[in-house]
């Protein structure tokens, strides 16, 4: 017989039951072979085929009938189990609202921490290749300041000399005043040289970026716009371009809008910041060394690491420090990841406070099996009892849920068989 032959024998047995099944393949099997000599293998396998298809429906809806009425549904199977489970529960409902409200607590917590954790730590941020993305900024052992400043005299060198980056620009975020279609609305900014955007990787939506000659002092006032800006302030409308806004009481050109979800430099500026719009950063407007009220981020160069970069970097700060001792003296340059900066001090706080989370979930799980385990070893007497009767170890742990009554059914369910269940349901109802 042909192996997909046999694959329809093989179907038979899962459809047919096994006093039906192993009678009929045998005469399928024997009368498939005297039609091939007589009448050739392709009558011979659409016979086969007829034969089986005949068999599975006037056998098959019997058989499934058997099949979901079968021990695994009954009382003796998981059905019962779960039927027990279900009058357990309704007979001590107080222990069984502890222990849901106890699990729901240590899980629901540990969920959402997880998620928190997951959603900071562990997603990438929404850059291309975000691992290339760099904060050059300084640091001095001697003043407690936060990572992530420079000044502009120093950026303008690290810009011009170091060959570590694809690009690399300056940013100051600031608050400002915006005027919509509706009233004025308070909104994040920021103040941005022209490389920001090819920075980060991400075009304007529509419209582009800033150009070199508006951000000199005297450039043209020009603003970008962010996605979420352009939505709720002016909606969404397609000739936003060219048009003149007002910000901070001075007018404005709107020259692009962002993508949605571009938030840059948000992220760093605080948790929960949302940057509406972006204008052009005129360099030359400080040129004092020591001002460091500034930061530059920069993009690693195509097969840069990080540790080249710094000793490039450091190389070019240590020229700095000899040439401008007065304003570098005791500085450093730091370069660090764009996500560790992010970051800042909140990566160590979130992993102790998982830990935490997940050691609030053992003890839940402690709690909950010592409730249970006191349970049961309060039914001992009934254990004992179900144990005498021969009722299978399974059962003896799932209990049946009833506290009198046994009948004959009953008994049955337990694991009783026979003779035995049948004395001892006579004895009980005697």
């Amino acid at each position: 017989m042909p192996f997909w032959g046999r694959g329809l024998l093989g179907a038979l047995s899962l459809l047919l039951p096994k006093s039906v099944h192993d009678g009929l393949a045998g005469d399928l099997v024997e009368l498939y072979s005297r039609r091939v000599r007589e009448s050739g293998r392709v009558r011979a396998y659409a016979w086969l085929l007829g034969q089986v298809m005949w068999a599975c429906l006037k056998y098959g809806p019997s058989a499934l009938r058997e099949r979901l009425g079968s021990s695994r549904w009954t009382l003796t199977g998981w059905g019962g189990g779960m039927r027990s489970g279900v009058r357990q529960v309704a007979r001590a409902p107080g222990f069984a609202t502890v222990v849901i409200l106890l699990v729901a607590l240590g899980i629901g917590a540990t969920v959402t921490v997880y998620s928190l954790v997951d959603g900071v730590l562990m997603t990438p941020m929404p850059y291309p290749e975000p691992d290339r993305l760099v904060s050059v900024s300084e640091d001095n052992p001697n003043i407690r300041i936060s990572p992530g400043w420079t000044s502009i005299p120093n950026y303008l060198d690290w810009r011009d000399r170091a060959g570590s980056f694809e690009s690399m620009a300056l940013f100051r975020g600031r608050s400002a005043s915006v005027g919509t279609e509706g009233d004025p609305q308070y909104a994040y900014s920021a103040f941005v040289t022209p490389e920001f955007f090819d920075v980060f990787g991400v075009p304007p939506e529509f419209g582009r970026g800033f150009t070199a000659d508006e951000a000199r002092e005297g450039g043209d006032r020009v603003v970008v716009l962010s996605y979420g800006l352009w939505q709720s302030g002016y909606g969404m409308d397609p000739a936003i371009l060219g048009r003149t806004i007002s910000v901070d009481g001075s007018p404005r050109t709107v020259v692009g809008v962002m993508p949605k979800g571009f938030n840059a430099p948000g992220e760093w500026m605080g948790a929960g910041i949302t940057m509406s719009l972006w204008q052009p950063f005129a360099v030359d407007s400080d040129l004092e060394r020591g001002n460091r009220s500034y930061s530059a981020v920069a993009r690693l160069g195509d097969g840069v690491t990080l540790g080249a970069a710094r000793t490039e970097i450091e190389g070019l700060h240590a020229q700095l420090r000899s040439a401008y001792p007065d304003a570098n003296g005791d500085w450093r340059s730091q370069i660090l990841v764009w996500h560790d900066l992010v970051l800042g001090a909140t990566r160590a706080p979130l992993y102790l406070l998982l830990g935490t989370m997940l050691f609030v979930l053992a003890i839940v799980c402690a709690n909950v099996a010592s409730l249970v385990t006191t349970r049961v070893l309060s039914r001992g007497r009934e254990m004992a009892t179900r144990t005498a009767l021969g009722a299978p170890r399974g059962h003896r742990a799932r209990g049946c849920g009833r506290d009198s009554g046994c009948n004959l059914l009953h008994l049955r369910s337990c694991g009783l068989q026979g003779g035995r269940a049948r004395f001892v349901a006579a004895s009980r109802i005697g």
